[in-house]
C-alpha cells in the first residue's frame, strides 16, 4: 500500500523505527513549527520515526479552528533517506473528536 504513496503512510509502520535523537529532526520541526503560527493553531502531538526509505519522519497534529470551529491539521514533515538540510510535507484536515 506504501509503495504507491508520495508522502510516508500517515501512521507509523513496521518498517519504522522510533527515534532516539529528536533533536535530529530540527528542519522538521521548523516546518511544523511554521504552519501551527501561519494557522493559528498549536502542535499537540508529536511522533518521531525513521525509515530507510524516507528518512527521518516527523507527524504532528496542529489543533486549530476554523470558521469558528475546532478542526486540526495532520501534518507529516520527511528528510528523505539521505538526511539532507532539506525537509518535505504533506497535510491533512481532520475534524475533532481526536
Amino acid at each position: 500500500m506504501t509503495d504507491d504513496l508520495d508522502f510516508p503512510p500517515w501512521d507509523p509502520v513496521g518498517a519504522e523505527t522510533p527515534a532516539v535523537n529528536s533533536q535530529a529532526f530540527a528542519n522538521c520541526e521548523i516546518a511544523v513549527d511554521a504552519l501551527a503560527t501561519r494557522t493559528a493553531g498549536r502542535v499537540i502531538d508529536r511522533c518521531y520515526t525513521e525509515s530507510p526509505k524516507w528518512g527521518r519522519i516527523l507527524r504532528a497534529r496542529i489543533a486549530t479552528t476554523h470558521a469558528g470551529k475546532p478542526s486540526g491539521i495532520d501534518m507529516i514533515t520527511w528528510t528523505g533517506p539521505a538526511a539532507g538540510p532539506d525537509v518535505r510535507f504533506a497535510t491533512r484536515l481532520d475534524a475533532p473528536p481526536w
